[in-house]
């Protein structure tokens, strides 16, 4: 199934139905055969049964009392209201400022792809030819062949 023959069938609607109730049941599907974590099983007593295969399974030479129980360390900070100090809390003292700066570049990189479109759809008159469509609603289009790779050396304002 391609994008190309479900739209005119169905719309372009069709597609986020398939973009998002695809993935929803592959998940249901596969849901009751995904393992339940180490973590989740420790904090339910009942289930502590499940727990000595899963570990032997991951370290074979591993070795556990009939009578074992399993606990979990407690966590830092829990039960404590929120508050920014703890994003710069040990290590995410370093961390935090480093995933912020990352965002920033990251939105500018977005930025700046978004309003400078790449050589192939900037192509000037001298490289390329164009063609006049019209939509299925009257909208026009102008379609650019692609540009030569002689083009690269202009920046993106001196395009037009």
């Amino acid at each position: 199934m391609r994008a190309d023959t479900i739209i005119p069938a169905y719309g372009w609607h069709s597609m986020f139905l398939i973009g998002g109730l695809g993935p929803l049941a592959v998940s249901l599907l596969i849901m009751p055969m995904l393992p339940e974590s180490i973590r989740f099983l420790a904090l339910r007593k009942e289930r502590w049964s499940k727990l000595p295969a899963i570990i032997a399974a991951m370290k074979a030479d591993a070795v556990l009392a009939a009578d074992a129980q399993f606990t979990l360390p407690q966590e830092a900070h829990h039960g404590e209201a929120f508050t920014p100090k703890l994003l710069f809390d040990g290590p995410l003292l370093f961390m935090t400022p480093l995933i912020r700066l990352f965002y920033i570049f990251n939105s500018m990189a977005v930025f700046f792809m978004a309003s400078c479109p790449s050589r192939s759809l900037r192509a000037s008159p001298r490289h390329a030819t164009s063609t006049e469509a019209v939509g299925a609603r009257g909208h026009r289009a102008r379609v650019f062949a692609p540009a030569s790779s002689t083009d690269r050396g202009r920046s993106c304002r001196s395009s037009s």
